[in-house]
């Protein structure tokens, strides 16, 4: 019977976490379902700044800019943005964008400034004794606003200071609900390329001049960018957590149809034994 007593301890322990999980996977389609929207919303706007970008540049070839010329303070500097998650719980998510960073960083050859998004990321870089000159460890499982812009206002201020002359983005790509790819994307200096297609400002008068309209367009377009790229790696974190928390109910759910398994033949076994005992008994009375 001992046997037995453990099984139904070991059933009810695992049907436990089975109802935990299940709880944090509702949880996670929520939370994917709610910051896909806001991306979904996010990606054509930066996109249509950036096709505005490109045509405003073709109509006008002497056009300049910092942020994409580069600016004349050179530092021989880099800086690297690593962007994970708060928590784990969310299979190899941040293990493997942490991976593809320290691989970016041994092969960087310049010397580089480090700026962390997400506690997980600041407590994993610590733990590798690699410097960090700066930490957004508040950023919410739905970044706002306001916590996008304070990260890209410190990127274009350490680039416009010259502290850096480049800045690359390192965070893990959304693809799909079951896919998401570690991705090193240059943020500064912007790379726009400058479009024939420019019918549509060709009648258009810019006030004051086509400079201060480039010059704000562009300031627009990069904090959006942050934006979507917090986002989505926001939503490639929601996506993996759902399918760790879907694949560890599947498999509380094999386990506890196993012990379920054993637990009858336990019971069997026990009656088994059970009887063998009284026959014997009243063949030797």
């Amino acid at each position: 019977m001992a046997g037995i007593r453990e099984i139904k301890r070991h059933i009810k322990s695992v049907q436990s976490t089975e109802q935990m999980v299940k709880a944090m996977k509702m949880v996670s389609v929520s939370k994917l379902r709610r910051t896909q929207n806001v991306l979904t919303t996010l990606q054509p706007y930066v996109s249509k700044c950036q096709d505005v970008l490109g045509a405003l540049l073709g109509l006008d070839g002497g056009l300049t800019n910092p942020y994409i010329s580069g600016h004349e303070k050179k530092s021989g500097k880099v800086c690297y943005v690593f962007i994970a998650g708060n928590r784990g719980l969310c299979g190899m998510y941040n293990n493997e964008v942490a991976k593809f960073a320290r691989e970016q960083l041994r092969a960087e050859t310049r010397p580089y400034n480090l700026v962390i998004c997400g506690r997980w990321a600041k407590d994993y870089f610590v733990r590798q004794q690699i410097p960090i000159t700066r930490i957004f460890d508040g950023i919410d499982d739905f970044p706002t606003a306001e916590q996008c812009r304070e990260v890209s206002t410190c990127l274009m201020d350490m680039y416009n200071s010259g502290e850096v002359d480049e800045i690359y983005l390192i965070y893990q790509q959304f693809i799909n609900v079951v896919s998401q790819k570690p991705v090193c994307k240059q943020f500064l200096p912007v790379h726009i390329e400058a479009s024939e297609d420019t019918e549509a400002l060709a009648d258009c008068i810019f006030e004051p001049s086509k400079a201060d309209v480039l010059d704000k367009l562009l300031d627009v377009y990069l904090h959006s960018n942050i934006q979507v790229t917090i986002i989505s790696a926001k939503v490639g974190e929601h996506s993996a957590r759902m399918t760790a928390m879907s694949s560890a109910s599947d498999n509380t759910e094999q386990m506890i149809n196993d012990l379920k398994l054993n637990l009858n033949r336990a019971r069997q076994s026990a009656v088994t034994t059970e009887l063998i005992e009284i026959v014997s008994g009243a063949a030797a009375i």
